[in-house]
């Protein structure tokens, strides 16, 4: 998470020793201060998390989960085709790692990078050095994914990955939700899902998720209300519905978080009292139900949008409090009990860290070295999930809520191609 004072602290929790702990990652690579909340994605042995400098750089800090080591690389404004404005966002590919953010002149910009790469293994092994995420054998490359034909952005963007293809989802000035698409054979294309399916403008940044064959993006309206628009392969257009009007959930202050799990597809935002509003809607419903975590287990009241997380038999949720404190909530599947049973506690308390003053997110990996050892890491403004073990973990699947709980029908399009196709650039 991002300190008062722009540094990245970082803290995990692992079954070896059932606490939490802390640890300064600025101190240990020198890295520059922090201008926004950091990113965070695991890849085959190794975790890594990006965040935008005060200069509007990009800067990478990773660790190697065997030997433990720190680096940094960094991008530099000289070397970036536009300066950041806005927190990166991450997405994996086979053997590559994307990194899109916002430029100064509103642009969707996009770094990708052959994994390992040659800035992920410093030759001497020594932290006290800066590694180069862009230039000559770096293994990273740049371009722009948004030319005349598409708006510019007015937010951060919500990544998805199908198949052969990549899609960025985004915000516009008139509040328009954007669909950015790269595809294997086809180049380019790009559409505006809110136009397509006559729904209502967006206020906040959007969330993406994929089900089985399915394209989900939510987003918040101009009356709080959480919009869902959703996509299938069957639709001519993407469909829109009110998953607030729907569940009769309170308005929304902040922008929702997403996440796919066996047979359910979550939501979670931030109330205008503070409270983690949870929707869900099982597989084959049409209505979505609610619940609220805050009052579940007790917990402090938010001041940051909610980042959740599954792990076996439990689905789990980080916010920040107002005082400052990463608050953690999580829900335990309970055989004979399809309610299952809430608790939480405060990690900056257990850790005696130093206060957060972004949005939190969390990671899971299991470290090849002891696959029995599993950190969960509050890091900032995005959450992606990672394994780090050659061996596929087994996920216990949550038992359904039991309700009459109904799920919404949804929608996604075929896209326009683009007047001008942007290189994309591997290796």
């Amino acid at each position: 998470c991002r300190t008062a004072d722009d540094r990245l602290t970082h803290l995990w929790w692992s079954s070896d020793t059932a606490q939490v702990q802390s640890e300064d990652w600025t101190a240990l690579v020198s890295a520059p201060a922090m201008g926004g909340d950091p990113s965070a994605i695991a890849t085959l042995g190794r975790l890594s998390v990006f965040f935008r400098d005060a200069r509007g750089g990009i800067a990478h800090v990773f660790r190697d989960l065997v030997s433990g080591d720190v680096h940094l690389a960094t991008a530099s404004t000289a070397q970036l085709r536009q300066r950041a404005a806005g927190d990166p966002v991450l997405l994996a590919t086979p053997g590559q790692l994307h990194i899109f953010y916002r430029g100064v002149d509103g642009s969707l910009q996009h770094l990708v990078k052959s994994l390992p790469g040659p800035d992920a293994e410093p030759p001497d092994g020594l932290h006290a050095f800066t590694l180069a995420m862009l230039g000559p054998d770096s293994g990273t490359g740049a371009d722009s994914w948004v030319d005349a034909s598409a708006p510019l952005l007015a937010g951060d963007p919500a990544l998805m990955t199908t198949d052969a293809q990549q899609h960025a989802f985004y915000r516009d000035a008139h509040g328009s939700i954007e669909h950015v698409v790269w595809s294997a054979g086809a180049g380019f294309g790009h559409d505006n899902w809110t136009r397509r399916a006559a729904a209502p403008a967006a206020v906040g940044d959007p969330a993406a998720v994929t089900q089985g064959q399915e394209q989900h993006v939510f987003y918040r309206g101009a009356d709080g209300a959480i919009l869902h628009l959703q996509w299938t392969a069957s639709l001519a257009a993407p469909q829109v519905d009110n998953w607030t009007q729907l569940s009769g959930a309170p308005p929304a202050a902040g922008d929702p978080a997403v996440m796919a799990t066996a047979g359910q597809l979550h939501v979670f935002y931030r109330s205008g009292t503070g409270s983690v509003i949870h929707m869900v809607r099982n597989a084959g419903e049409v209505r979505p139900g609610r619940d609220d975590w805050t009052a579940n287990a007790h917990a402090g009241v938010a001041a940051s949008d909610p980042r959740p997380l599954e792990t076996p038999g439990q689905q789990h949720v980080f916010f920040r409090t107002e005082r400052g404190d990463v608050q953690h909530v999580f829900w335990q599947s309970v055989p004979g009990n399809p309610r299952g049973v809430f608790a939480g506690d405060d990690w900056t308390q257990r850790a005696h860290a130093p206060l957060s003053v972004g949005r939190p997110a969390v990671l899971f990996t299991r470290e090849r070295a002891a696959p029995s050892a599993t950190r969960i890491l509050a890091l900032g403004d995005s959450i992606t999930q990672g394994l780090i073990d050659p061996a596929p973990a087994v996920t216990a699947r949550a038992a359904p809520y039991a309700s009459t709980w109904k799920a919404s029908s949804g929608t996604t399009p075929a896209a326009k191609k683009m007047t001008r196709a942007c290189p994309r650039t591997s290796r």
